[in-house]
C-alpha cells in the first residue's frame, strides 16, 4: 500500500503564515512505526534521504526479521 505522510512546517497565523516554534515529529514517528510493521518490502523514495540513528536503528530490525529495503535517491 502506498501512503503519503508530510510535517507541519507552517500554520495559519491571521492573515499569514507562521512557523511552528517545535519540529514536528510526526511524519517521522509515523514512517518508523510503519516500518517496525512491515513483513515483507520496505521501498523508500526521497531525493534527500539521510538516516538518523533512528532510522538505522527502524531498518536494521527490520531486515534482521528478513524484510527488504530498497531505498531510491537522486543520488549514485
Amino acid at each position: 500500500a502506498t501512503v503519503f505522510f508530510h510535517d507541519k512546517f507552517v500554520r495559519k497565523n491571521g492573515s499569514g503564515y507562521a512557523r511552528y516554534e517545535r519540529k514536528d515529529k510526526s511524519c517521522t514517528d509515523s514512517l518508523i512505526a510503519l516500518v517496525e510493521k512491515a513483513q515483507v518490502s520496505i521501498d523508500i523514495e526521497n531525493a534527500y534521504f539521510i538516516p538518523t540513528k533512528r532510522w538505522f536503528k527502524a531498518l536494521k530490525a527490520a531486515r534482521k526479521r528478513g524484510v527488504r529495503i530498497r531505498v531510491l535517491t537522486n543520488s549514485g
